[in-house]
């Protein structure tokens, strides 16, 4: 989905400040890792604590990275620690629960030059060049069409209204099938997986990029897991569709963004991936 398609600390080794003599071996769910103690009572103590403490992080995290309205911010798809495509986009609402993002003509991008130069003629094998590493990205200039995106922790798609920015007419929903994203310094990273559903305001459906995505299983590039996940996600997908309920209930249909809005741009570091 390019155009139709930017620490804490780590927790201290609890087992090695306990002095054990006989120890009991629990297991850490969170790592899948195993913490030792004295004895089981002991044991769910510290996996208590360890779960408390991250869940404060995460909190804090949450907090500490949820950003104010207008502000100029990154959705990149990133793939084995490296950015495979960026777009700059104003932020339109950040909750805890859900994130609208809106990106319009104007917006400063990068996308893979294979992309850039055929990609919508079918003719880029994403995959082919992604897992070769010899993918570039070339900056270009978001045009054509008004994209607001809309995110929800955990999920394995996004759910995406778009206008024509010519004539300021609905062109469809769109549910964009992709990792779920994680908030950084630049705004969110997540990973395109593909597969899409286009979905008209009579909520008639069609499937999109089904070759692409089951490319990208044959390579490699889309892990089953993620194929399982995504099987999942439908399920969510099919049943707001046959429901009508958000965000498929046109909910979004007369918003527009701040007139006041500048185009968003890439800032110098947004190839930056730093953990």
């Amino acid at each position: 989905m390019f155009q139709l398609r930017a620490g804490s600390q780590p927790c201290a080794d609890e087992s090695s400040a306990i002095p054990t003599r006989s120890t009991f071996r629990g297991l850490n769910i969170a790592d899948e890792q195993f913490i030792s103690a004295q004895r089981p009572a002991s044991a769910h103590f510290w996996l208590t604590l360890r779960y408390f403490t991250k869940f404060i992080e995460n909190q804090k995290m949450t907090k500490l990275n949820l950003w104010n309205k207008g502000d100029n911010v990154l959705l990149r798809g990133v793939f084995d620690h490296r950015p495979v495509y960026v777009q700059s986009l104003r932020v339109v609402k950040d909750t805890p629960e859900e994130t609208a993002l809106f990106i319009w003509p104007g917006a400063e991008c990068a996308a893979p030059n294979g992309y850039i130069q055929q990609g919508h003629n079918g003719k880029w094998n994403r995959w082919q060049e992604t897992l070769s590493n010899t993918l570039k990205l070339k900056k270009y200039i978001w045009h054509t069409n008004r994209f607001l995106i809309l995110l929800e922790p955990e999920k394995f798609y996004s759910t995406i209204y778009i206008w024509n920015a010519a004539s300021d007419k609905f062109v469809c929903y769109y549910i964009n099938f992709q990792l779920p994203f994680r908030r950084t310094l630049l705004g969110f990273d997540t990973l395109d997986l593909d597969l899409d559903i286009v979905i008209e305001t009579s909520l008639n459906w069609q499937w999109k990029d089904e070759d692409e995505y089951q490319n990208g299983i044959r390579t490699g590039g889309i892990k089953s897991e993620w194929v399982m996940e995504i099987e999942r996600a439908q399920n969510e997908v099919f049943a707001r569709i046959e429901k009508h309920t958000y965000p498929l209930d046109a909910a979004w249909l007369n918003w527009r963004p701040d007139p006041a809005w500048s185009a968003p741009c890439l800032p110098k570091n947004w190839e930056e991936v730093n953990y």
